[in-house]
């Protein structure tokens, strides 16, 4: 008889809380509520829907939240991205943590503008990713002749994305032409 005034899911009791009687009317108005319940069920029981048995409501809200809001599908994996060599082209590392010049522990960095990115891929067949940065000194001080030999972690490896970015810097550099 213990077994009739607790919850059948967390095996609270239920005298004193709000609770949901499982009765015959519950099992044929809420078919997907009951089979959701019986797979939280941390081990196979059974439940007799006679009146007799309950739920407490917060096990009522987390199986209706469970029913309202499923739990999201793992996205598929997605294929690794390809890279490829470009001989004679190289760029910086993408990354936004540091100045991309060797040896330099400056925290104030700036992004590089498109102009500069176009400039030193256009002449010196650098690439700046766009999450690159670099200290404000050597933006203001380093020649663009010696830039592309005092980049660290100077890489030869290009995949799609740093493709159509570079034709992105392109075009913009275009529109902004057609526009001066």
């Amino acid at each position: 008889m213990a077994e009739v005034n607790r919850c059948v899911i967390c095996v609270r009791s239920v005298l004193r809380r709000r609770h949901h009687v499982l009765s015959l009317e519950f099992l044929e108005s809420h078919r997907d509520f009951v089979e959701y319940m019986f797979g939280t069920l941390q081990q196979q029981q059974e439940i007799i829907f006679d009146g007799s048995r309950s739920i407490c409501h917060p096990c009522w809200q987390r199986i209706d939240y469970g029913l309202r809001h499923p739990p999201e599908q793992e996205a598929p994996p997605m294929p690794p991205t390809e890279t490829f060599c470009v001989s004679g082209l190289t760029r910086a590392a993408n990354t936004s943590r540091r100045c991309m010049i060797d040896d330099c522990n400056n925290l104030e960095l700036r992004s590089v503008s498109g102009t500069i990115k176009a400039y030193l891929l256009s002449y010196y067949r650098f690439y700046i990713p766009p999450l690159a940065r670099i200290c404000q000194h050597h933006l203001r001080t380093m020649t663009w002749e010696d830039f592309s030999q005092n980049v660290t972690q100077r890489q030869d490896s290009f995949n799609g994305g740093n493709i159509h970015d570079m034709l992105d810097i392109y075009t913009q550099l275009l529109e902004r032409k057609k526009t001066a």
